[in-house]
């Protein structure tokens, strides 16, 4: 009998994943030292994780924003982020019609972009909406 193709998808993931460790552990980009392989394999579980919220657990029917870079989560920090915002990230249908709810706070600036997908796995290259907390109808509880 043939493996489902999950199955197929999740040993390549696996397989793909063993390898990562080369980036900082040979050639030009070698780290040296016990404390900076250790951060890259700290780094490794961080992107590992943060792939399987953002994708394999999505669910574009019902939604929800995860942390992805946050001051309280140094667990999901990586890139070159502002270290004082928050970001969240939610995977969404295009088909599909969706409400927004939350609260500002104190933010300086709050907005809530879209970007599109090229194909499947791919980095946006666009942005396809964006709404600013100045364009939001804010309510006295401080809700939108």
């Amino acid at each position: 009998m043939s493996s489902p193709e999950s199955a197929d998808a999740w040993r390549e993931l696996l397989s793909a994943f063993a390898d990562f460790d080369t980036q900082f552990l040979e050639g030009p980009k070698a780290v040296r030292g016990q404390t900076a392989v250790a951060e890259g394999y700290q780094n490794l579980a961080t992107m590992l994780a943060l792939s399987l919220d953002m994708h394999f657990f999505a669910d574009p029917v019902a939604p929800r924003f995860i942390d992805t870079l946050t001051p309280f989560r140094p667990d999901r920090r990586w890139g070159g982020d502002n270290t004082d915002c928050y970001y969240g990230y939610a995977v969404v249908d295009p088909r599909r019609t969706y409400r927004v709810s939350g609260r500002p706070n104190d933010s300086v600036m709050y907005s809530v972009t879209v970007y599109n997908e090229p194909e499947p796995g791919a980095w946006p290259n666009r942005t396809v909406g964006l709404l600013y907390d100045s364009d939001m109808a804010i309510g006295d509880d401080g809700t939108f």
